[in-house]
């Protein structure tokens, strides 16, 4: 059983710092809408979600979403970390750096290599 200061940090489905497994599933599964884009404007990028250790969420202007999977686990990644992209000429491409830093602790971690952007529905991310 746990503690009670344990049940606080710990939901139904994990720690709240963490995506739930099924949630992780889901995205895992979603179909691709179009052939995968190797890289993408940096400037256009107007928010990132993490999904579990292996992928992002990418939204690209109002309704274009990319599920982008590491090429290998990122396993500093969670959604209390902040993502940020190395790149010198505005764009982030399979095979470049993201590194990965918590804010608050002030730790940046090893950096994590992109892969592919997967074009996928936004009413598939964000089913009702």
């Amino acid at each position: 059983m746990l503690s009670a200061a344990a049940e606080g940090r710990q939901g139904k489905d994990g720690p709240r710092w963490q995506t739930p497994p099924a949630e992780v599933e889901r995205v895992a599964g979603l179909s691709p809408t179009g052939e995968p884009l190797r890289c993408l404007r940096l400037p256009d990028i107007l928010e990132t979600r993490p999904v579990g250790t292996t992928m992002l969420l990418v939204r690209e202007g109002a309704n274009r979403w990319y599920r982008m999977t590491f090429q290998e686990p990122c396993r500093w990644l969670n959604l209390n970390r902040v993502v940020s992209f190395r790149t010198t000429n505005g764009m982030i491409c399979a095979g470049d750096l993201a590194d990965v830093t918590d804010l608050v602790a002030r730790i940046r971690f090893p950096a994590c290599v992109l892969g592919p952007f997967e074009p996928i529905r936004r009413a598939d991310v964000f089913p009702r």
